[in-house]
């Protein structure tokens, strides 16, 4: 029987997936960048936990190959070849090398270690991938122990430790987002916990709805926390911002799809869960463009709110061409 998609989770990517597109092109440092990368990436995670099923060792390599590895592969040379032939005036065996390794640590930033530069924005594709390994494993061995699940936290915590602790304490990145893919597989169980005990933002309270946004402001004051270039100044108020966050949009989106029968609403709930069912395709798009200039194209920064501008823009062209590619 197919499963049944639920549109409150279609939504709440659709939004973040626009939401990415915008924390890449405001200006940096701002708020709304802070606001944004408080929680948009861990909620793909969350999200992606939250959908998680135990599989058979086979068929998860085989899914996660096709729908994670073959687009990082795509998206990064993509990404990589272009930049590197605009700033290389050799190609030797230095130059592959040097991309080599930039593909195999798949790095949101650069990399002290080795000098290898960051791999762009398909750095989650690959983080993505080794966490759903992970979190399989651990499920796997979770159930055959029949471990409690505040235990099963304590474990995951402890693994999400000592991952920012390669990055934060040690300045050692891993190989494929490997000290990344440490801490997001703890988002990950977070959102795979909450769907195994059916908790879900449809049926919150009022007052739970408010007690969270109030934590996630507070944690958003605390600092910036940013995944990809490993910006873990404050784990624990960022991971805690994090949850609240994505818990936010979520119910945000269940109220969205309550109401998609009101007026205008109903467009926008539609335009949303295609941006959500197609977010791994926009993502991909996003990731390639991200080479344009968007905050410095001269006319722009001549128009008020060029910032706000460039992003409607911006978001405007990656779906339209992800509706092309889906109808195509």
């Amino acid at each position: 029987m197919a499963k049944q998609r639920l549109d409150w989770l279609d939504i709440a990517k659709g939004i973040a997936i626009l939401l990415v597109i915008v924390g890449h092109t405001v200006n940096n440092p701002s708020i709304i960048r802070q606001v944004i990368f408080s929680f948009h990436m861990p909620l793909f995670f969350i999200l992606a936990g939250y959908t998680f099923r135990i599989k058979p060792w086979g068929e998860l390599l085989k899914t996660s190959a096709t729908r994670l590895l073959v687009p990082y592969f795509l998206v990064a040379l993509s990404w990589w070849i272009p930049y590197s032939l605009a700033n290389s005036e050799l190609v030797d065996g230095s130059f592959l090398a040097a991309g080599l390794g930039i593909i195999l640590f798949a790095s949101g930033t650069y990399v002290p270690s080795f000098g290898f530069d960051a791999v762009g924005m398909s750095w989650f594709l690959m983080a993505l991938f080794v966490s759903r390994l992970l979190l399989n494993a651990l499920m796997i061995l979770f159930e055959r122990v029949q471990l409690p699940v505040i235990a099963q936290g304590i474990v995951c915590l402890a693994i999400a430790f000592a991952g920012i602790s390669f990055s934060k304490l040690f300045g050692v990145y891993l190989p494929l987002s490997g000290d990344v893919s440490l801490y997001t597989l703890f988002l990950m169980w977070c959102g795979h916990t909450a769907r195994k005990y059916r908790l879900s933002p449809e049926s919150a309270r009022w007052y739970v709805v408010l007690a969270v946004f109030a934590i996630w402001l507070a944690c958003i004051q605390v600092g910036p926390f940013e995944i990809s270039s490993r910006n873990f100044a404050h784990p624990v108020a960022g991971t805690v911002g994090a949850l609240a966050g994505t818990f936010f949009v979520c119910w945000v989106s269940t109220i969205v799809e309550r109401l998609k029968s009101v007026g205008f609403l109903r467009w926008l709930e539609r335009f949303l869960v295609f941006c959500g069912k197609n977010s791994m395709a926009i993502f991909c798009i996003h990731a390639i463009d991200w080479a344009f200039p968007w905050q410095t194209m001269p006319y722009l920064k001549t128009l008020p709110f060029s910032g706000g501008i460039a992003s409607v823009i911006r978001c405007a062209c990656d779906v339209s061409i992800a509706y092309v590619v889906k109808k195509a």
